[in-house]
């Protein structure tokens, strides 16, 4: 999959805290350390941050210290289990992959690492995250269920670290798949396949592509609960139709 390295390197999660920068800091170094990661301060806003006990290959990530316009800002087109209104006064904490590191690992990976570390640095005071790779703001507690379950080797969450978009067409439409496998889904309306189940279907074709990688030529596939499902791939629009 060809990569752009300037898009990965602007892809971070936010942790929205409720505390004080201050307060903030010393928790997060304690939790940093409990965990065994090693802590480096890189300057008054940002820390480097490597795996410790936590992996074995090496991936750092950086934390900052970020106004509005260091995350991302603006107001986050799809939102899961909170009000954006929510964030707006509260401390926020980006997580992103060390740029010496961006290179050498899948897009997968580093997301997977920045989420691992922002679960443990999720606590009571945590309000919500955002993943700016797909414009997504989801609460604190939707993150902390969604994303276990994908460390843990269950499904990906679609929702959240992707979003589906019905276009007027009728069509069923991932966003944010594209930055992590290099494709994105579009599932065709049709007879009986409207609605709620064009996104059952997006949803487990999101987590099939993260789990194997893009898919490079047409096929049909079984699909339990909908049965021969055709796979389109369209290279130039870089996605790939679903339809029956």
């Amino acid at each position: 999959m060809m990569r752009d390295e300037q898009k990965l390197r602007g892809r971070h999660l936010t942790l929205f805290f409720h505390d004080k920068r201050t307060e903030r800091e010393r928790l997060l170094r304690t939790r940093l350390q409990s965990a065994g990661r090693a802590v480096e301060t890189l300057g008054v806003d940002q820390w480097r941050v490597g795996d410790g006990v936590a992996g074995e290959d090496g991936m750092e990530l950086t934390i900052r210290f970020a106004d509005r316009s260091a995350w991302g800002g603006g107001s986050p087109a799809h939102c899961f289990e909170i009000d954006r209104d929510l964030i707006g006064d509260c401390l926020a904490v980006t997580i992103a992959a060390s740029p010496a590191f961006v290179s050498d690992f899948d897009p997968v990976d580093m997301l997977r690492h920045q989420c691992a570390l922002a679960l443990e640095l999720l606590d009571a005071q945590a309000v919500g995250v955002f993943w700016s790779g797909a414009d997504c703001l989801m609460g604190a507690d939707y993150f902390r269920r969604m994303v276990s379950v994908w460390i843990d080797g269950g499904a990906f969450p679609a929702l959240g670290l992707t979003a589906l978009v019905r276009e007027d067409t009728g069509v069923m439409r991932s966003t944010g798949l594209e930055f992590l496998v290099g494709q994105e889904v579009a599932v065709l309306p049709g007879e009986g396949m409207e609605g709620r189940d064009q996104a059952r279907l997006a949803i487990r074709m999101i987590d099939f592509l993260v789990r194997e990688g893009p898919i490079q030529q047409d096929q049909t596939i079984d699909v339990d609960g909908f049965g021969p499902v055709h796979v389109q791939v369209d290279a130039n629009k870089g996605h790939i139709n679903l339809y029956r």
